[in-house]
């Protein structure tokens, strides 16, 4: 069953805190599906300087000449009548490789987690890019159409930062997703300022974060309930990205952000960025957080409009930020031995620090990697499944035992 036909460009990067929505099909036979393939034809890895310009491009070697098989823990059911919402997050630190063999470089071994969407609080927040039509007040809900211009990334980075997708019928409404409009949506104007419901008008440019919905709609088509509507074209909404320097003042609802490298803005100091009483704060996740989660020394990803003024510093108006709470995970790779009779753990012989104590709990993810050679294929298995003398990738945090707890473990076939 063919669910897309055509090429796609994605920027990982872009997609580390939201997804996009890739492909939508409503005639897939009602049966079980144990695997889903992907083709990849090619990938970049972009370094730029401290004003955003390309400095060096690197396209790392594709396994099983890019054809990559799914084989997610379980099949994936399609029942008659009902929809079916899978996510698929490419963790682009544990796909791309440095190898020392031969001339050494550069491999990309992609590592993709599958999630079954029950709700629309399960995944990410999905990130459209359309044009309004279909505005209806009453029922506060719009068609976000994907024209070739809004198909262009309007939270952006710079001039290397392309999202595009082959449309052959851009009016079609299977891109023309509904758009529901809560009454805890909030909008924004061009200007970073909050706008009504009212104040919106067919035919301009958008970008709406939500969630699936799939109680809304009655033509088979997605539906999203709007967290944040952002009006403008492809421009007016960037992304920021870099560290706190000072936690969030309550008098003022301001806090200074240390803007990276790389983006084109170098003032010298921290940018004060002004929460709104709308602002959305979210996890990589998507779990909306208070104001108080921002801390110092914190990496975060504010999407927003520069304001800039002569009587005071110049701010960032703020529609939403991303907060990496959960930190980075540690990588150590090496040999399993010494499986637990209980698989709730093993050793690891680490090619760096020695061995070291794994622990597995049930929200470990497994993945058992192999390339054919013809196809790289990626199998989520169990813990049982586990080989002493495997080698294998673990990530995760020690605990308090001085043990890696896993959340992530890459197993090499024997």
């Amino acid at each position: 069953m063919e669910l897309f036909s055509g090429d796609k460009t994605i920027n990982l990067l872009d997609l580390a805190n939201h997804s996009d929505l890739f492909s939508y099909t409503s005639n897939v036979p009602a049966m079980a599906y144990s695997k889903i393939r992907l083709f990849v034809s090619n990938i970049e890895l972009v370094r730029n300087d401290a004003d955003g310009n390309v400095i060096e491009t690197i396209t790392p070697k594709l396994p099983g000449n890019g054809k990559i098989d799914l084989n997610p823990q379980g099949d994936l059911l399609v029942t008659s009548g009902q929809t079916l919402s899978l996510e698929m997050d490419m963790d682009a630190d544990k796909s791309i490789h440095i190898t020392t063999l031969g001339n050494g470089g550069y491999i990309f071994r992609p590592v993709i987690f599958i999630k079954r969407l029950v709700n629309a609080l399960d995944g990410k927040v999905i990130r459209l890019a359309g044009e309004i039509t279909n505005l209806d007040l009453q029922t506060q809900m719009f068609r976000l159409c994907r024209t070739s211009i809004a198909q262009q990334a309007l939270v952006s980075t710079g001039d290397n930062d392309p999202v595009s997708m082959s449309v052959d019928d851009t009016n079609d409404s299977k891109w023309c997703p509904l758009v529901h409009v809560t009454d805890t949506t909030v909008l924004y104007g061009p200007d970073g300022e909050p706008l009504t419901l009212g104040d919106l008008e067919e035919g301009t440019q958008a970008t709406v974060f939500g969630r699936i919905n799939l109680n809304i709609g009655n033509d088979e088509k997605p539906a999203l309930d709007a967290l944040t509507v952002l009006v403008g074209p492809a421009g007016t909404f960037t992304k920021y990205e870099g560290s706190v320097a000072s936690s969030v003042d309550e008098s003022t609802n301001r806090f200074e952000l240390e803007l990276a490298t790389g983006q084109g803005i170098d003032t010298g100091n921290p940018v004060p960025v002004q929460l709104q009483s709308g602002t959305i704060i979210l996890s990589r996740n998507g779990n909306v957080l208070d104001p108080s989660i921002i801390e110092t020394g914190q990496t975060i990803k504010v999407i927003g409009s520069l304001n800039l003024s002569d009587a005071e510093p110049d701010f960032i108006n703020a529609a939403m930020v991303f907060v990496d709470v959960d930190g980075a995970n540690i990588k150590l790779s090496g040999t399993i031995s010494a499986i637990t009779s209980t698989l709730d753990g093993f050793t690891l012989n680490s090619d760096s620090v020695g061995d070291r104590c794994v622990t597995l709990t049930s929200n470990t993810d497994i993945f058992l990697i192999s390339d054919a050679g013809s196809s790289l294929t990626s199998e989520q298995i169990g813990a049982a499944d586990l080989l002493e003398g495997q080698r294998a990738d673990v990530y995760g945090q020690y605990n308090l035992e001085g043990c890696l707890a896993a959340d992530n473990i890459l197993a090499g076939a024997l």
